[in-house]
């Protein structure tokens, strides 16, 4: 339901609703409207997207223990973009479960005895095979042998990962290195805190671009989609740390 209320182009139709609304009554509003399709419009530009994933992607300052990440990579899936035509078809993973792939699996190479976890189930109930199961296979294609993979196929969502892992049998390390997108590392980092991990940040897919001015401040279709997900984060952030504060009851 959240993400059609964070979409800058809806943000600009409500503002034309009310503008027209209160130019055909007769009432006052048109401020209000002018405001709404502006902030659309504005939101929509490179220069608005642009920091809004520049503040999202800022990383924390490595801690210490941080210089020699923990062995064990926990890698988040990032959704399908279609249906899968077979538990194999890694094909149909988004572009950002792909390029986590690609980077876990860079991580993965850069030092002996490193292993990985998985861990996505179906978001989608049209898709039969579990998000972690088809980022496994992309793993095995770019060379990671399945005797240092492990998958957790049953969570919906990020704090439903963090959750799931912590129940895993064997239990994994209480210090992972984590690798998810840079954009949705802050709230997946929040989540896997939340369920008793330190972890070592491994970024993937960052969304910064350097900007072409004047065009930076035009309205494009691709800044309005980068910064609805930024919104979605935060959005996201905000309702689990309602969620903790559940718990903590």
């Amino acid at each position: 339901m959240f993400e059609w209320i964070a979409s800058p182009l809806i943000v600009c139709v409500i503002g034309l609703v009310v503008l027209a609304h209160a130019q055909l009554r007769h009432r006052r509003g048109s401020r209000i409207g002018l405001v709404l399709v502006s902030l659309g419009l504005l939101a929509m530009t490179p220069m608005t997207a642009n920091l809004l994933v520049r503040v999202l992607e800022a990383n924390d300052v490595p801690s210490a223990d941080c210089a020699v990440p923990p062995s064990l990579g926990v890698v988040l899936a990032g959704g399908v973009e279609k249906m899968p035509l077979s538990s194999e078809d890694f094909g149909a993973l988004t572009i950002s479960s792909r390029r986590r792939v690609e980077r876990a699996v860079q991580w993965w190479r850069a030092s002996p005895g490193r292993a990985l976890v998985f861990s996505g189930g179906r978001a989608d109930s049209d898709v039969a095979t579990p998000e972690a199961r088809l980022m496994r296979v992309y793993a095995r294609q770019l060379g990671v042998p399945d005797a240092v993979i492990r998958s957790e196929e049953t969570s919906l969502d990020t704090w439903g990962n963090a959750r799931n892992l912590a129940r895993m049998q064997p239990s994994l390390p209480e210090r992972v290195s984590l690798i998810t997108s840079a954009l949705h590392m802050r709230r997946a980092r929040y989540a896997m805190a939340k369920a008793g991990f330190s972890t070592c940040a491994i970024p993937a897919d960052s969304r910064i671009v350097d900007l072409d001015w004047p065009g930076a401040m035009l309205p494009q279709s691709q800044s309005a989609g980068k910064t609805e997900d930024a919104i979605h984060e935060v959005a996201g952030l905000l309702y689990y740390r309602l969620l903790a504060l559940r718990d903590a009851r």
